[in-house]
């Protein structure tokens, strides 16, 4: 007897398992019997289902089997019945207007997902009552049905629809008195059930969304035949990882609650043994060619599929059961982070490895599905654990962050053939190849960061604007290209570039949770300088230039007068404004400050010049009207001789005249009374008059129509009218609409009320203010003249930045919403 209360019934799992995966077997069973185009259709309506219907389940399995009676029933049942209809419409709109599929097809499965919506909700309530009876005939009119179906699509396409007709709707019929049976509860019980499903709202949402978005490119980019293939391999490839995660996961867990024993029966194990063999069994006959599998009526691609997305199978076990752990045993954790993270990284993935090997590529699509799952999860919970337990490899959490801060900052750039950057040509011209691009360490040191400290429900803001950035960049560009995605490479390259540095304001508000007293950043940038500063003006003389040298004896820096050099000046800055307070520091500073002046003048760089100039000086002013710090005005004084002195030394330079020529004719203007004025161009920058003529260009273009504002242009210019519109905001309203840009300018509207609410704070720490004065100085002022935030190493850096900040004036609200808590508890 006790035996038998020890073992599971896996009855419940399989009867929910013939709703959830019915249209994945739907899928499959068509691929297989030689209707691949339906195949991908189908496919298509159930990513649509997924983004719709999946996206506002919220993990509900999970809450009802294990949750301890949070969330009821009822409350489920009954906001599932508020939502359908509109969920439905949606979902239609997505598959007819989005992705072209049939609209009778597209209805009909529709239909059959809002029938499984409360058929889920039913099955929940049998596993938790323990009728086996209603899941073994439910299980069984679904089977039937199933096969009805599939069988009835084989013949003709009438035949198909009603087939599929009655497969939708019968169903409900078992549910029909479950539904009214059950009494709708009172509206404060929703209010207090909704604070504990939101986080699983996010999760679910991001998984719901991205699975729409992944088929739809897939079936955009590669077509309907190969996209059948495609997701059918997949899904066979893919069943035990499924299965583990909506279905059989949640039962064991149940199972775990109710025993008070952990359950881990052998033969699961050897089932994954036994998946893991055959996936290997099944690359190595596709790559070798085996004949035998072209006798099964399927090419080596969907054999190859199907074998990679069986070892990301077992992996992806792997990881559910630390999503699982995440979800059962900490209260206040979710996973709406991990989860966003890596549904960015696998639909990014896509057209990257499409465009860049074939369509042979995508058969991994699955297994690197699994991979980031794994390593994700595996990052989130690793935190969860207690403080002395956080080491990596012996390395402390001080000294990960040491690490991260080097990568993100060091100007060192690499190429993906693997080699290190080290070009004798000032500014390289990679062709178009993605693998002669320069890219920046900094992109290593953020994304492994972000695996480091995997504190992502800290980051709740960032992760939210990225996810919405995302998803509206991606719709926009599929609608602009009326459907015909294959033909905008360009494009989708040209959002992967937009997003690849966004990240980093995740890593920057997660940083220094913790550790903000430590001064991590400050003093990594600090380092950096001395490093980089002294030996680059080196180099420089002993070359016999006056301009800086961008080869730096082992490496080259990539584009050092457009963005690196103002990298520099803002990380001087923001140290400065930290360190400069301590003894031990300020000989650094004196040092280093006029030596920021003769780079600031070297790098040929208008805005860093400025930034230098102005920073210095704010920052002299304030320590002189708040300490009578009479060093920091000696320093100023002496960094501005210097500076002025190596400008007028640098005057006779080519580099030099081309940049501020506007000065000697403004100096004409002003002073000469014999000649005749000079034009208004030849006081004006040249690279102004320029930047000019682009936002004026850029400018017509975006407001040809509302729907060009809104969703941008399907092509950029030709490289031989303009590279850019020299302005962030007008490139990426031309590219993806202002739609698409709605987020960021949330998160800067956001950063500037926080800001002004917390004004008197900031102003009276330094440390605060010079970090507030150089995030809104590039954000606002550089990115109204460069295109710096899609540029990886400036717009890493940025974001990163920014995000420390977010992280510094939430705290600050905090901190004043917990005194007002206290004193309201005390009055």
């Amino acid at each position: 007897m006790e035996n038998s209360n020890k073992s599971m019934n896996y009855l419940f799992p399989i009867s929910y398992m013939s709703i959830t995966q019915a249209m994945t077997a739907m899928v499959i069973g068509l691929a297989v019997l030689g209707k691949p185009e339906m195949a991908a259709e189908i496919s298509v309506v159930h990513g649509a289902t997924l983004a719709t219907f999946y996206a506002f389940s919220a993990n509900f399995r999970n809450m009802i089997l294990y949750g301890e009676g949070q969330v009821s029933l009822p409350i489920i049942l009954f906001s599932r019945l508020a939502i359908i209809l509109p969920l439905a419409i949606v979902a239609f709109v997505l598959c007819v207007f989005l992705a072209g599929i049939n609209s009778t097809l597209a209805s009909i499965l529709i239909i059959r997902r809002c029938v499984e919506w409360i058929n889920e909700v039913h099955l929940c309530e049998t596993e938790i009552k323990k009728d086996g009876k209603f899941a073994l005939l439910f299980l069984l009119l679904q089977s039937a049905l199933l096969i009805t179906a599939l069988g009835l699509s084989l013949k003709s396409e009438t035949y198909a629809m009603a087939g599929l007709g009655i497969w939708a709707v019968l169903p409900i019929l078992p549910s029909l008195r479950f539904i009214v049976s059950k009494t709708m509860p009172p509206i404060k019980k929703f209010r207090e059930a909704l604070p504990i499903m939101l986080p699983h709202f996010g999760s679910t949402a991001i998984i719901g969304f991205s699975f729409y978005i992944f088929r739809l490119i897939i079936f955009l980019i590669a077509g309907k035949a190969v996209a059948g293939d495609l997701f059918a391999a997949i899904a066979v490839g893919s069943f035990m990882g499924s299965i583990f995660a909506n279905v059989v996961g949640p039962s064991i867990a149940l199972h775990e609650v109710r025993t008070n024993d952990k359950y881990s029966p052998l033969y699961i194990k050897v089932l994954l043994y036994i998946i893991l063999f055959l996936g290997f069994a099944l690359v190595f006959a596709s790559l070798t060619r085996f004949s035998l599998l072209e006798a099964t009526g399927k090419n080596y691609f969907f054999w190859m599929t199907a074998g990679f997305s069986l070892i990301g199978g077992v992996i992806m076990v792997k990881a559910q059961i630390i999503k699982l752990v995440l979800l059962k045993y900490y209260e206040d954790m979710d996973i709406f982070g991990p989860d966003m993270l890596i549904h960015i990284l696998l639909i990014a993935s896509v057209p990257c490895l499409y465009f860049v090997h074939g369509v042979e590529a995508l058969s991994v699509l699955y297994l690197l599905n699994a991979l980031l799952s794994y390593i994700f999860y595996l990052s989130a919970k690793r935190y969860l654990k207690k403080k002395n337990q956080n080491k990596l490899l012996g390395v402390s959490d001080t000294g990960i962050r040491f690490g991260i801060a080097f990568f993100l900052f060091f100007p060192m750039f690499f190429q993906l053939s693997g080699r290190i950057f080290h070009s004798q040509e000032f500014l390289l011209d990679s062709g178009g190849l993605i693998f002669q691009l320069p890219l920046p360490i900094a992109i290593i040191g953020c994304y492994i960061g972000l695996l480091f400290i995997g504190r992502y429900k800290k980051a709740y803001l960032a992760l939210t604007v990225i996810f919405l950035l995302f998803i509206l960049m991606v719709l926009t560009s599929i609608i602009t290209a009326d459907r015909q995605i294959i033909d905008e490479r360009y494009k989708l390259l040209l959002l992967f570039q937009y997003m690849l540095p966004v990240f980093a304001l995740v890593l920057g508000q997660l940083f220094e949770n913790g550790m903000r007293e430590k001064r991590i950043v400050e003093k990594v940038f600090l380092f950096i300088l001395i490093i980089i500063i002294p030996l680059q003006l080196l180099l420089t003389w002993f070359s016999g230039r006056i301009i800086l040298t961008y080869s730096m004896l082992f490496f080259s820096i990539y584009q050092l007068k457009e963005y690196v050099a103002l990298s520099m000046v803002s990380g001087f800055l923001v140290s400065l404004c930290t360190l400069w307070e301590y003894p031990n520091y300020r000989k650094t500073f004196i040092f280093l400050a006029p030596l920021i002046g003769i780079y600031s003048v070297a790098a040929c760089s208008m805005l860093s010049l400025f930034a230098a100039v102005a920073g210095l000086a704010a920052f002299t002013v304030y320590r002189f009207i708040k300490y009578h710090d009479k060093t920091m005005v000696a320093v100023c004084i002496c960094s501005f001789i210097v500076t002025f002195g190596y400008f007028s030394f640098s005057w006779n330079s080519s580099e030099i005249v081309q940049k501020y020529g506007f000065l000697k004719e403004t100096k004409k203007y002003m002073f000469s009374k014999n000649e005749k004025p000079v034009k208004v161009e030849k006081v004006i920058p040249t690279g102004l008059n320029r930047r000019f003529q682009d936002w004026n260009l850029y400018g017509t273009s975006i407001m040809e129509n509302s729907r060009v504002f809104f969703l941008g242009h399907k092509k950029p210019f030709d490289r031989s009218v303009t590279t850019s519109a020299h302005n962030y905001y007008l490139d990426f309203v031309y590219n993806f609409g202002f739609l698409a840009l709605l987020p960021l300018l949330f998160l800067i509207g956001y950063s500037l009320h926080l800001a002004f609410k917390f004004r008197h704070n900031i102003m009276q720490s330094e440390r605060l203010l010079g970090l507030c004065m150089i995030v809104f100085f590039l954000v606002l002022v550089d990115n109204n003249f460069k295109v710096a935030l899609r540029q990886p190493y400036p717009a890493i850096l940025t974001f990163f930045l920014w995000g420390v900040l977010l992280s510094r004036l939430l705290s600050l609200k905090k901190d004043q919403s917990n005194e007002k808590n206290v004193y309201a508890s005390t009055t």
